[in-house]
């Protein structure tokens, strides 16, 4: 394939994907914009989302199929990755809060979801209606129109002319349309020429991408108090309350079972400290073989990091470090987590929300998930951070 820098080695779905995508926009281009198809792309997190899309886009662009290119992410954190990782194939990248671009002197931007606003679709709309230009957006779930973001996507974008839409999470639980694509039931619809899936079974089995896995599950028994009825409660962390309680609604059921988790994911719990001193041998004897291996915690709220940080410290006589935006410079100490490949390191990673999607740190080997999330998609999400193969690690 064109425009693969001598670098990097593409993964044989990549090699696979790119031609389909190609020759499956090239029809879709020729025809009026409100019949143009987009292509879905899902990818397991970790199996190269990016470089896939970055290596298609070139193409399309030095072969003259488009004249202008926009990609579209998450975050800040993953739009000034993916900028930089565009400049790895020659591609420059307009990576700022503003559209205030030069067009002729860039290849294309790269902007967040929370940019779409008004004043920038209305940009983004005259872009597309003077000049031939390919959108690809990462991450997709996020363009559900129960928010505005997948309505501002739609309308933006409607008269572009190569459309790639890239997930790792091919499925929706609130019912939520995404712009250019197929639900059914929960599923997005991933059959016929304009899709391609590639999902952790495929991966695994081809090696070096990802990881297996392991699980372990915890029980105990956690007592708390509800403060509006006064009521002590006592139960098994994976009992039963719905048998427990038969009298109780559906919705007073799942109140209680997250009053529960809540309560057994606080610091003071010996739920709590069990798991983290678990997780720590765990992750020290990993780092017998690959010292700058990393392990990642997920919590709740910012106040349940923090406190967590606090325990973590006693634990393992470490500094985690803690990502969440109220932490004192955040972004740096992420970028130093990502990039240091050191035993020194600090071993730890403690995050609100900020390292569950697209955040590519391969190091990272052990997760303790201190969440009350419970959506699937949120948990493959914070999956894929911990899967991820790297090269020279044990």
């Amino acid at each position: 394939m064109d425009y693969v820098p001598p670098s990097i080695t593409l993964r044989k779905w990549q090699d696979e994907f790119i031609p389909r995508l190609i020759k499956h926009q090239e029809g879709s281009m020729r025809k009026p914009a409100e019949e143009r198809q987009a292509f879905l792309l899902n990818a397991f997190p970790g199996a190269g989302k990016t470089y896939a899309q970055l290596v298609a886009s070139a193409y399309m662009l030095r072969q003259g199929f488009v004249e202008f290119l926009v990609f579209v992410v998450p975050s800040d954190k993953l739009r000034t990755d993916f900028a930089r990782d565009a400049k790895t194939f020659g591609l420059i990248l307009h990576n700022k809060p503003n559209l205030k671009v030069n067009l002729e002197a860039t290849d294309g931007i790269v902007l967040t979801y929370s940019q779409l606003n008004v004043q920038n679709v209305a940009t983004l709309k005259l872009w597309a209606e003077t000049r031939n230009l390919m959108v690809s957006a990462d991450e997709i779930h996020h363009l559900g129109t129960r928010n505005s973001w997948g309505q501002m996507f739609e309308d933006a974008f409607q008269l572009s002319t190569v459309r790639l839409l890239t997930t790792g999470t091919p499925f929706r639980s609130d019912g939520g349309r995404i712009p250019w694509t197929t639900v059914r039931g929960d599923q997005l619809v991933l059959a016929g020429p304009g899709a391609y899936s590639y999902g952790y079974r495929e991966a695994l089995l081809e090696g070096e991408v990802v990881r297996e896995v392991e699980f372990h599950s915890w029980d105990g028994t956690v007592g708390w108090r509800s403060p509006d009825v006064q009521t002590n409660y006592t139960h098994e962390i994976n009992e039963d309350l719905g048998a427990a309680y038969p009298d109780m609604s559906t919705d007073e059921i799942r109140r209680l079972e997250s009053a529960r988790r809540r309560h057994c994911l606080e610091p003071h719990f010996r739920y709590t400290r069990d798991q983290l001193n678990k997780a720590h041998k765990r992750l020290i004897a990993i780092r017998n073989r690959h010292p700058w291996a990393g392990g990642l915690i997920v919590c709740d709220t910012r106040e349940h990091a923090d406190e967590v940080a606090t325990l973590v410290r006693e634990i393992t006589n470490t500094k985690p470090a803690v990502i969440h935006g109220e932490s004192d410079g955040y972004k740096d100490k992420l970028e130093a987590f990502q990039v240091d490949r050191t035993y020194h390191r600090t071993p730890w990673l403690i995050s609100v929300g900020m390292v569950t999607e697209g955040v590519d740190i391969k190091h990272l080997r052990v997760c303790v998930y201190l969440c009350r999330k419970k959506a699937p998609l949120f948990w493959t999400q914070v999956l894929g951070r911990i899967l991820r193969w790297e090269q020279g690690a044990g």
